[in-house]
């Protein structure tokens, strides 16, 4: 019985010596940075981007292309560098370098819906409507011509970018695309919450104001805790109150109070930043000041 019990620890412990001499190896083997390898092995370029990803998630966007560089000559239509090498130049605000991968992991993998809106993304953020509306225009052909679903934060990036243009109408039209998306194939609670702010918000745009309200209430049914969401509803009912001020005092005034209500409400909620306490602060006072009889 003790022969068997020391066997089996002996076989243990040599196990966990080769598995700690593996992992070793591969985190502490120095790379050279320098080096542009053009004949890597695949499970050397595997090994490289493991790394690459770490420094990734540590933020250290330089360091990780530094670990791209040395063998995506080995593969230049290698996947998983070259998607990372786009997050890694997008991160350090190399918009142009970060283009240019995504253009050739879409060439690589046309029919992945999450590289068309990492691109659109980025765009958007560049502040560069059009092309992020053309970046997703051509997703949403090739996946329709491929049968890949397209799913609903793909939709909200649209009606996003629809608003920040100023069409209050075809952002609503890709807010409910995004609704129905979720409905067929189901999605996580912030596309929901995302595709019900953004109907809202386009119905405010079109002062459609119980359509608005409406869909922030379904909004924070999803989520009570939601602080976007009580501050979106609060501006709702302000602008409702003061639309109908000189003709409808009575109704305008429960506005306003409800208004006020839901900034209370959004003020209450745990772990509110600073600035948007500052702007619910802002909102609150101007719902105070509608003046109604």
């Amino acid at each position: 019985m003790r022969k068997n019990t020391r066997a089996i620890i002996y076989t243990i412990i040599g196990i966990l010596t080769v598995f700690l001499n593996s992992t070793a190896s591969f985190s502490a083997e120095p790379v050279n940075y320098n080096e542009e390898l053009d004949k890597a092995t695949p499970e050397y370029v595997e090994k490289i981007y493991q790394l690459a990803l770490m420094e990734f998630d540590k933020q250290a966007y330089e360091e990780s292309l530094k670990y791209i560089r040395h063998v995506i000559k080995s593969d230049m239509n290698h996947y998983k560098l070259r998607y990372l090498a786009a997050h890694d130049h997008w991160k350090l605000g190399h918009f142009d370098s970060a283009t240019t991968h995504f253009q050739t992991i879409l060439f690589i993998k046309p029919e992945n819906p999450q590289a068309y809106m990492d691109l659109a993304l980025m765009k958007i953020q560049e502040r560069n409507y059009w092309a992020a509306e053309s970046v997703l225009q051509t997703g949403m052909a090739t996946l329709k011509a491929a049968n890949v679903f397209i799913p609903s934060k793909f939709y909200n990036i649209y009606a996003r970018i629809q608003l920040a243009k100023g069409f209050a109408e075809e952002a609503l039209k890709y807010a409910q695309l995004a609704k129905s998306a979720f409905e067929k194939n189901g999605a996580g609670v912030k596309d929901k919450l995302e595709a019900m702010t953004l109907e809202a918000r386009s119905h405010l745009l079109l002062e459609n104001f119980d359509k608005a309200e409406l869909a922030m209430q379904w909004a924070i049914a999803m989520r009570k805790d939601n602080v976007y969401a009580h501050n979106l509803l609060g501006y709702i009912y302000t602008r409702w109150a003061m639309k109908i001020a000189a003709t409808e005092p009575k109704q305008a005034g429960f506005y306003k109070d409800m208004a006020i209500e839901s900034f209370k409400t959004a003020k209450k909620v745990p772990g509110v930043v600073e600035e948007f306490s500052t702007i619910i602060d802002a909102n609150l006072a101007n719902a105070n000041s509608i003046a109604v009889q």
